[in-house]
């Protein structure tokens, strides 16, 4: 299987992260096309909620995305520790439509963007934040998904699985 880079969708994330990423406990980032599927009280809820966990158990990188994949439900993102009813700890996030990284990061991940090969940006993310030591985060049941429509990359119109 050939993976293609995505240059747009990680120069996007690089730029946020360089020039946005300071003067926060907390950074989220989002996709253009990411859809919060819930409602937005639960939705910040579920995020100040977990922030704390997140510290507590040394999660570098969250995800409120769908731990499988859009298209045909498979897993990506297995239970490798549980946290608690909310999240998890897994070795790989596919999901990145709303991704989250506490303070403590942001120097960490400036540097591997300046200096890291760039690649598709969730490869990038779960190839750094795996070497980083730290853990990845996910949510059990997802709170943002990503829009239907016409993939560049694919050159077809996508339909993904709806909660």
């Amino acid at each position: 299987v050939l993976f293609r880079s995505h240059y747009g969708c990680f120069e996007a994330f690089k730029n946020a992260t360089l020039s946005e990423f300071h003067d926060c406990d907390f950074f989220i980032i989002c996709e253009g096309d990411c859809l919060i599927e819930t409602d937005i009280t639960v939705f910040t809820a579920v995020v100040e909620a977990s922030c704390q966990t997140i510290l507590d158990h040394s999660i570098g990188y969250m995800s409120f995305g769908d731990k499988a994949l859009l298209e045909n439900g498979w897993v990506q993102s297995p239970v490798i520790e549980e946290v608690n009813d909310s999240l998890y700890i897994t070795n790989n996030i596919i999901g990145i439509q709303c991704i989250m990284f506490p303070i403590g990061v942001a120097n960490y991940l400036k540097g591997q963007f300046r200096t890291h090969k760039w690649d598709a940006a969730d490869y990038f993310f779960n190839i750094v934040m795996r070497n980083s030591g730290m853990k990845m985060g996910i949510v059990h049941e997802r709170l943002t998904t990503q829009a239907d429509g016409f993939s560049l990359i694919d050159k077809t119109d996508k339909t993904f699985i709806k909660k």
